[in-house]
């Protein structure tokens, strides 16, 4: 879920944030200041003019914010965090950042770690969610293992959000970079589901490559992700069983954006080119749902994505829609009124699936949004539980 630093990209921040041991510093959110005064010693703290000599500014802003939860706790540190969306449009994508939100709640208060990973904000994609879980398995597994015997422990039988994907990570780190190793210790689910989101975790380790740098187990030019996109291909390709084949292409996008400058009709034609319908199908949604969270657009500027030529020729266009919505809303809370506003620019079939979308993500967080409609139909539809809820981008 360090910050990728991406070769001719922007960064994308994914894997597992590189805080200090011991985080210093925190008396200065110790003293009672509000939360956008807070935001603004973040932002000065990651100027660009005053970032150590190795460091991105989006590891910077994990690593402060991880301050922050840590002095005054998570619901302050989101305050927080919306504040510096303001100062800093780039924060918009916020799954990596809020990472560090995680780790400095994990070590307000360590012995309630489960307690604060099923309460904590999911805004930001889970990031926070995914930080409490890094910093648990870190620092207090027996032995400082993680073996395959005790990874169904860890997330519970009614894991939240994608609780043994971010484990999927760490069992690469744990097995030194072997992923075949690492894809028989997720066989250790007897829940497929879960063995599925294990296994996305190891492969999308395997491509982003942050934990197995920041360990030492890859060198810094496994950060160029379009060089290495060929033997990741390889990778893909070589697997064996619908379970590992569809992992693998669903998170072979994060390379392939890169490799296609992210051009949404080649990473259609890419997805297609997937030995099952179904991976094509994991591949599309997982890299629509990256792409569109890049940068700060708003969902009408994001809008011409789903008309893409490819996209229109798959007959993947509603689908197209839903990916969006999911990105945008799983990534910041906050964007509902805007996500109903932009149902409100479609008609017929279309229009009543976007209502339906929006609805069903915002009821999962607690929002009745629905309730906001001034139109019967498009409230009667907001109201309804739509069928295609995409999980949200695991960053």
């Amino acid at each position: 879920m360090i910050a990728a630093i991406l070769v001719a990209a922007p960064a994308i921040g994914v894997g597992l944030a590189v805080v200090p041991d011991k985080i210093s510093g925190l008396e200065v959110f110790n003293k009672g200041v509000a939360a956008d005064k807070s935001a603004e010693l973040v932002y000065e703290a990651c100027a660009p003019g005053r970032l150590p000599q190795g460091t991105t500014q989006e590891n910077c802003y994990a690593n402060e914010m991880a301050k922050v939860s840590q002095a005054k706790g998570g619901d302050f540190a989101f305050q927080t965090l919306a504040a510096l969306q303001k100062l800093d449009a780039n924060t918009v994508g916020c799954h990596f950042i809020a990472h560090g939100i995680g780790y400095g709640v994990f070590r307000r208060d360590p012995k309630n770690w489960r307690e604060e990973m099923n309460t904590i904000d999911d805004s930001c994609s889970y990031g926070a969610v995914h930080g409490v879980l890094e910093q648990y398995v870190l620092e207090n597994l027996p032995g400082g293992k993680l073996t395959p015997q005790i990874l169904p422990t860890i997330c519970g039988d009614h894991p939240r959000g994608s609780c043994n994907h971010i484990l999927g990570h760490l069992v690469l780190v744990f097995t030194k970079g072997d992923v075949d190793k690492g894809l028989s210790y997720c066989e250790a689910y007897k829940d497929l589901e879960q063995q599925y989101q294990c296994k996305t975790g190891v492969f999308m380790e395997e491509t982003t490559a942050t934990n197995l740098v920041s360990h030492g187990l890859a060198d810094a030019s496994w950060n160029d992700w379009a060089a290495r996109f060929p033997s990741l291909l390889d990778l893909c390709n070589k697997q064996v069983g619908e379970v590992n084949i569809n992992a693998c292409w669903e998170y072979i996008t994060y390379a392939a954006l890169v490799k296609f400058q992210y051009d949404p009709g080649q990473l259609v034609d890419f997805c297609d080119s997937a030995p099952l319908a179904s991976a094509s199908y994991k591949c599309k949604t997982q890299g629509l749902g990256i792409l569109t969270i890049q940068g700060s657009r708003s969902l009408q500027d994001l809008k011409p994505v789903c008309s893409t030529t490819q996209i229109v020729r798959d007959g993947f266009v509603d689908q197209c829609y839903a990916t969006l919505l999911n990105s945008v809303i799983s990534t910041s809370h906050q964007r509902v009124t805007e996500a109903l506003k932009y149902c409100t620019t479609f008609a017929g079939k279309t229009r009543s699936q976007c209502f339906g979308e929006v609805g069903s993500l915002a009821r999962a967080f607690g929002n009745d949004a629905c309730d906001s409609l001034n139109n019967g139909q498009d409230k009667a539809d907001c109201k309804k539980s739509y069928s295609v809820i995409v999980q949200p981008i695991s960053e």
